[in-house]
C-alpha cells in the first residue's frame, strides 16, 4: 500500500506541474497580477488560466477580432466574445458580441441598464475596446469614499497608482506634471486629430467660445480636450496582454499560460481558521 501511494505521489508530480501561484483570467486583472507576482517573487513560478483564445492566435489576429487601434468593429466573431449565459448571470448576447447587462440603474432616465463588452481573450477588454484612456474623476472618487468609508481609496490615494503605470508617449504641459506619468508600462497617446480636420481652427473654434483647453485626465472635467488613447508608438493596440505579457514574459521558465482553459472549481484546505486554496 505504502510502495502504491509513494508511485502514485510521483506520478503526480511528473505529470502534473505545480505552481506556486495561479491566476484564474488572464484578462486585464488576471494578466497584470501574473505579470507583478513574476516581478515581486523572482523564485516563484505562475500559471495564468484563460478561458478564451490568446491574443496571439492566429484567429484574433485576423480581421474578424483585429488588434489594430479602430473603435470597436461590429463584425466580431463570436469566438472572441462570451458566450451567452442564462439570465440570472445577467448577461446577452448579440449575433457579433456579447455584453454584460447590470442591473436597472435608478439614477440613469428610465432606470435603464448599462451593458458592457467582454472579450473572451488573453487582454479581456483591453483586446476589444475602444482604446479610450479616461480615468475616472475627483468628484467620483469622493463619491465613493463618501459612501463606503474608504479612505485609501480616493482620488490622491490613487493618484500615484494611475500616474506608475502610465507612459505618457507626448509632451505633457507643465500644469499637469502633477497627475501625468511617463515611466510605466501603459502607453498614453493624443488622439492625432490633425490627421481628421484642421486642429489649429478648432481649437481657435473653441477659445472664441470661451472654452478652456484642458486635459481629459485632470482634476476636473469641463473644457476641450483631445481624446487619449492606449496605443503604442508603431500604432498597435496597447492592451494588458501587450503591456504585462510581452514576449520577454512569455519566455520565462517560470511563467505559463495556458489558453481555452475553464475552471470549474477550487480546491481548499484548512487549517483551524485558516483556509488556503490549494488546486
Amino acid at each position: 500500500y505504502q510502495r502504491r501511494v509513494r508511485a502514485e505521489k510521483r506520478e503526480e508530480e511528473i505529470f502534473i506541474p505545480r505552481y506556486d501561484w495561479i491566476v484564474i483570467g488572464a484578462g486585464n486583472a488576471g494578466a497584470t497580477i501574473a505579470r507583478k507576482l513574476l516581478d515581486y517573487f523572482p523564485t516563484q513560478t505562475v500559471l495564468l488560466l484563460e478561458k478564451g483564445l490568446d491574443n496571439l492566435d492566429p484567429v484574433f489576429v485576423s480581421n474578424t477580432c483585429t488588434p489594430e487601434p479602430h473603435f470597436i468593429n461590429t463584425t466580431f466573431a463570436t469566438s472572441c466574445t462570451w458566450p451567452a449565459i442564462v439570465s440570472p448571470r445577467r448577461f446577452i448576447i448579440t449575433p457579433a458580441l456579447a455584453f454584460y447587462s447590470s442591473t436597472p440603474q435608478p439614477q440613469l432616465p428610465n432606470s435603464r441598464t448599462v451593458t458592457f463588452l467582454a472579450g473572451n481573450v488573453v487582454g479581456g477588454g483591453t483586446s476589444t475596446n475602444g482604446l479610450i484612456a479616461f480615468r475616472p474623476l475627483r468628484e467620483e472618487f469622493e463619491k465613493f469614499t463618501s459612501v463606503s468609508g474608504l479612505e485609501e481609496y480616493g482620488y490622491h490615494s490613487m493618484l500615484p497608482y494611475y500616474k506608475k503605470i502610465e507612459k505618457n508617449q507626448d509632451s505633457i504641459p507643465a500644469v499637469f506634471w502633477d497627475r501625468r506619468g511617463n515611466k510605466g508600462v501603459v502607453p498614453v497617446t493624443d488622439d492625432k486629430v490633425g490627421t481628421i480636420y484642421n486642429e489649429e481652427k478648432l481649437l481657435q473654434s473653441v477659445i472664441s467660445n470661451n472654452i478652456s483647453p484642458t486635459d481629459i485626465n485632470s482634476l476636473q472635467l469641463g473644457g476641450f480636450s483631445k481624446a487619449q488613447h492606449t496605443i503604442t508608438t508603431d500604432g498597435r493596440r496597447a492592451s494588458s496582454a501587450v503591456n504585462y505579457l510581452d514576449a520577454n514574459t512569455r519566455k520565462n521558465p517560470r511563467f505559463k499560460l495556458i489558453t481555452q482553459a475553464v475552471v470549474q472549481r477550487i480546491l481548499f484546505y484548512k487549517i483551524g481558521t485558516i483556509v488556503t486554496a490549494i488546486g
